[in-house]
């Protein structure tokens, strides 16, 4: 598991909150026998009788906003010491004619924010996602997952709103560049989805990288970015069409905009929308790994990492290795590396772990690939093994 926070130094106490969204609706008749205004506060009340410990072991629950006054998606009236259940104006259900008899709403949750370190986020959402909004506990409600759906993690250097150092921005922004190819593999490809969306761009579509190759435009963030704000206005740029309207300016993969607000965060996008526990522990434990691997990376190392690009495409393995190496341990749990590291391959990502696994047959005589269990100590030594020849060598 991960170091004491004083190994990296400039990150304060990581906290993390998860913005879900999804669609619901139950039969009009049936709703109306449960008492509850909307679906809202039939999902509030739910959520309020679970009990959940809350980022500091002290309980929370759960707070309902309506917000159908509100302006196009303003989470200003969002009250962080609650778990929020509100609305997003982009949800919608693909087919929505088949809901005229249904009470029906887009649905979004919004959570506290949660500190990285202690075991109540997780317990919160495995208990949140295994009752209130599963349908296998509540068979009169349909909940829906589509391409208008997404999950979105903000991560923030403690719950004052700290303020991130200059150089853990810039190497996040470096390392999701670098990796973005193989950080899309990991994420669900059913549904049509795709990691870009109108809410969700790449950010290789900044004026500041057309034309450039994957390790130029690492070099271009780490020799002409100065500040965070350089940062931000490099990789979250207003767009030809977007002039003047601030808002857009966050609808990117990774939302670096967000550090201008109260929250002083960063945003990760892409994700499909899930209201899977395992899913959605998984992609907290990777991202708030690869903040800490940007705050704790050296220039000299990072630079290494960039040029090992100009040769070849990096693999997920090289991104393990590099968190890994940095922090003298895995810094996430095994079956997060096992996880990821298997949908990448599936999804013809480059992996190099392939002695790991073997190859056995399935009734009609294709040849399927079987994944031998990991255990830690196999997992270092990989790691170690790949970082040491392949980044870390003159």
């Amino acid at each position: 598991m991960a170091p004491p926070m004083d190994v990296y130094p400039g990150l304060k106490d990581l906290t993390f909150g998860v913005e879900l969204e999804f669609f619901t609706a139950m039969k009009m008749a049936k709703f109306r026998r449960t008492g509850y205004e909307t679906l809202r506060h039939f999902i509030g009340a739910k959520i309020d009788a679970l009990g959940l410990q809350g980022p500091t072991g002290r309980g929370v629950r759960a707070k309902v906003i309506e917000a159908e006054e509100l302006e196009w998606d303003d989470k200003a009236e969002t009250d962080y010491r609650y778990w929020t259940v509100t609305r997003d104006h982009t949800i919608e259900p693909d087919h929505p004619d088949c809901f005229d008899d249904y009470e029906a709403q887009p649905m979004e949750l919004i959570s506290p924010p949660y500190h990285v370190r202690l075991p109540y986020w997780e317990q919160d959402l495995k208990a949140l996602l295994s009752t209130a909004v599963d349908t296998r506990q509540n068979p009169d409600l349909y909940c829906e997952l589509n391409t208008s759906a997404h999950l979105h993690v903000h991560i923030g250097n403690g719950t004052s709103g700290g303020v991130f150092p200059f150089h853990t921005i810039r190497n996040l922004a470096m390392l999701v560049i670098v990796f973005e190819a193989e950080i899309d593999k990991m994420l669900a490809d059913h549904m049509g989805f795709s990691t870009e969306t109108s809410f969700a761009r790449s950010q290789r579509k900044s004026p500041a990288f057309i034309g450039l190759s994957v390790a130029s435009m690492a070099r271009k963030i780490r020799d002409e970015c100065q500040s965070i704000d350089d940062v931000i206005e490099m990789m979250d740029p207003e767009l030809p069409g977007m002039e003047n309207d601030a808002d857009f300016r966050r609808y990117f993969k990774y939302n670096f905009w967000s550090l201008k607000s109260a929250k002083k965060t960063v945003e990760f996008r892409q994700h499909q929308g899930s209201l899977s526990a395992v899913e959605i522990i998984h992609w907290v434990r990777f991202v708030t790994s690869l903040v800490e691997l940007a705050n704790s990376i050296s220039d000299h190392d990072l630079d290494r990492l960039i040029h090992q690009t100009d040769r070849e495409p990096v693999s997920i393995t090289e991104l393990f290795a590099c968190m890994t190496m940095i922090a003298g341990h895995l810094p996430m749990p095994i079956e997060t590396v096992q996880y990821y590291t298997r949908l990448v391959y599936a999804r013809g990502g480059h992996v190099r772990t392939k002695t790991h696994m073997r190859i056995g047959n399935t009734p009609s005589g294709q040849k399927i690939l079987t994944w031998l269990p990991l255990t830690p100590s196999e997992v270092d030594e990989e790691a170690a093994r790949l970082a040491v020849r392949r980044l870390w060598l003159e």
